[in-house]
Order: C-alpha cells, then sequence, then structure tokens
C-alpha cells in the first residue's frame, strides 16, 4: 500500500494525487495497481519513436492516447506537457511542437523515476 511518503514524491512530480484517488472513489490500492501499469504502457515508447522519424501524425496519435493515461492518473505536470505538444500539432506548428517535447520528456521521467525508486516499477 502506498504510503505518505510515495504521495508525496508524486506530488513533487508533478502528481494530483488528491484527485487521481478521488477518480477512483477513493480506493488507493485501486490508483496504486494503475500507477503500477504505467511503465508499461506504450504510448510514451510510441511518441519517442514517431519523433525520432519526423512522423507527426504518429506523434499525435501516442501523445493523445498519454495525455489521457496522465489524466486519469493525475499526472498533471505529464497532462499539460501533452496538451501543449498536441495543441501546436493540431495548429500546424510542427517547430513549436517539437520544442514542447523536452517538457513532455521530463515530466515522463519524473514520474517513472518516482514509480521506480517507490517500488511501483
Amino acid at each position: 500500500m502506498m504510503g505518505e511518503q510515495t504521495l508525496m514524491a508524486l506530488k513533487a512530480a508533478g502528481v494530483d494525487t488528491d484527485g487521481a484517488v478521488a477518480r477512483f472513489m477513493g480506493n488507493t490500492a485501486l490508483y496504486e495497481r494503475f500507477l503500477r501499469k504505467f511503465p508499461a504502457d506504450p504510448s510514451y515508447g510510441q511518441a519517442v519513436v514517431a519523433m525520432e522519424t519526423g512522423e507527426l501524425e504518429a506523434v499525435l496519435t501516442a501523445v493523445h492516447t498519454l495525455k489521457g493515461v496522465a489524466g486519469n492518473l493525475g499526472m498533471t505536470r505529464l497532462f499539460d506537457a501533452c496538451t501543449h505538444m498536441l495543441e501546436y500539432i493540431r495548429g500546424d506548428r510542427p517547430e513549436q511542437a517539437r520544442q514542447c517535447w523536452p517538457d513532455l520528456q521530463q515530466a515522463y521521467e519524473d514520474v517513472l523515476k518516482v514509480l521506480t525508486v517507490e517500488g511501483l516499477a
């Protein structure tokens, strides 16, 4: 079961744990189970490959999916980074979208680091 230290570490990484637990009907154990599944979600890896190959349509699909997962899990910072990137892609502003990529990567890596350190990944 997640302790207070884990919740604080997630909050420091830009995760709204209170809001997420509320979405999980107050069931912290269920929220924890979904957090454990997060590292296996393929969307981020798909976005990385699409960014490397420059396929913006594939980036759009992967980042859109990642945004949904991040939103459901309360990963506000990652959700916001995805949102900004999607706005630029949809607005046909690929250079600005590419400039958002480092923020998205950092938000993802920060959450993943906490999950790993806390034994949830």
